[in-house]
């Protein structure tokens, strides 16, 4: 009867497991939670013409509330919502007409999205204020 020796699978089984520790240790660390809170520049149009300013998103009790800074004036927001990277609230222009936005995040600090306006809708896009 021939005897086999386990001694080679062994000595296999650790090398794979050596290889595999320096892979595991590689993994990137965990993203950072998506925090809706701070001031973006947007940029969008309307009526054909460009609009920039910055959404100011901050957290009061327990509510997030804000508003939009512009040329055009400064409107108070609210019924701020956050869901996944998906943030929609509501604007009042001085008036009365509601706005709707709806702003999907790339990461935790690029923007792309859309607001609505009685008949007329357009997109908008952003970034986190550095600074």
């Amino acid at each position: 009867m021939k005897r086999t020796s386990a001694a080679p699978a062994l000595l296999f089984a650790l090398a794979l497991a050596g290889l595999a520790a320096p892979v595991a240790a590689q993994t990137p660390p965990p993203a950072k939670p998506f925090n809706v809170v701070g001031d973006y520049e947007f940029s969008t149009t309307v009526d054909n013409q460009t609009l920039n300013g910055v959404i100011s998103i901050v957290k009061q009790n327990d509510a997030l509330t804000g508003k939009i800074a512009s040329d055009m004036g400064e409107l108070p927001i609210s019924g701020v919502k956050v869901e996944d990277k998906k943030v929609t609230f509501m604007a009042k222009t001085p008036e009365g007409e509601d706005v709707s936005f709806t702003l999907t995040f790339e990461d935790n600090d690029k923007f792309a999205g859309t607001w609505t306006a009685g008949g007329m809708t357009g997109a908008l896009s952003g970034k986190r204020k550095v600074g």
